[in-house]
C-alpha cells in the first residue's frame, strides 16, 4: 500500500508563508506539519464535496424518480462531480433492492457497461438504462463509484489541485500552526510588516471561507 503523502500544499509551502524553518528537528517538525495538511485535506473534501486528491470510491442509494431522458435514461444525481468512467473492476458496483436483500446487478466490465448504467462524468450525473420500476420507491438503488483527482475528460485541468485549494489548505495548517502554544506573537504578513498574528489569521480565516464556498458542491436535501 501507498503512503500518503499531502498533496494540497507541503510543509515547505508553510515554512515560506510564515516564515519559520520546518525539518525533522524542529518544533513543529515535518512530519507533524505534514499530518496536519493531510487532516486539512480531509476537511477540506468534505466541506466542499469534492476532491481534488486520488481517487475516492463512495457508496450511495438512491430513489426512483419521475424523470427519464429519452436516449440517455433515468438520471440519478449523485453528491460528487468529476466522475469516473464506470468500471467494476476497479470497485464500481450498482445494486438493486429486491425488498428483503440488495441484489448485486453489476455489468461485467467492458461488456454493454453503458446499456445498464451511464455516467455523465463532468457533471456528475448517473443514468440507468434498460430499467422499470414502481414510482414512489425510496432507495431502490445503490451505486459504488469513483470520482476526484484528475479526469481526462476535463480538457482545461492543467494541474490536479487549483491554485485557490492549495492556498485554502495552507492558510488553514497556518492558523493551525499558529493557533497552537508555538511561540510567536507577530508574523511579517504579505509585505505590511509585523501585524499582530490574530488579525492576521482572521484575514485568513475570511478567505478560507470564500474559496471554501466558492467550490463547495449544492446537492439536493430531498
Amino acid at each position: 500500500m501507498v503512503e500518503r503523502v499531502p498533496t494540497y500544499c507541503t510543509s515547505s509551502d508553510i515554512a515560506d508563508w510564515i516564515r519559520i524553518a520546518i525539518n525533522p528537528n524542529t518544533d513543529p517538525n515535518t512530519s507533524m506539519v505534514d499530518e496536519n495538511i493531510m487532516d486539512n485535506e480531509d476537511r477540506i473534501d468534505r466541506l466542499t464535496g469534492h476532491t481534488w486528491l486520488d481517487t475516492k470510491l463512495v457508496t450511495e442509494e438512491f430513489s426512483v424518480n419521475q424523470l427519464y431522458d429519452w436516449g440517455r435514461g433515468m438520471p440519478l444525481f449523485p453528491r460528487k462531480r468529476n466522475l469516473k468512467t464506470f468500471d467494476s473492476t476497479k470497485g464500481d458496483k450498482f445494486e438493486i433492492w429486491d425488498g428483503s436483500e440488495w441484489s448485486d446487478q453489476t455489468p461485467v466490465a467492458g461488456v454493454g457497461d453503458d446499456q445498464i448504467i451511464y455516467f455523465q462524468e463532468i457533471k456528475g450525473v448517473i443514468y440507468l438504462r434498460g430499467y422499470l420500476f414502481t414510482i414512489l420507491q425510496t432507495n431502490r438503488f445503490r451505486v459504488t463509484y469513483r470520482y476526484g483527482g484528475d479526469n481526462e475528460r476535463i480538457k482545461d485541468v492543467t494541474e490536479p489541485v487549483p491554485r485557490d485549494i492549495k492556498k485554502a489548505c495552507k492558510l488553514m495548517t497556518c492558523i493551525d500552526i499558529l493557533g497552537t502554544d508555538f511561540q510567536m506573537s507577530q508574523i511579517a504578513y504579505g509585505g505590511e510588516g509585523n501585524i499582530d498574528k490574530n488579525k492576521v489569521m482572521d484575514r485568513w480565516q475570511t478567505e478560507i471561507d470564500q474559496i471554501i464556498w466558492s467550490r463547495s458542491e449544492i446537492t439536493s436535501t430531498w
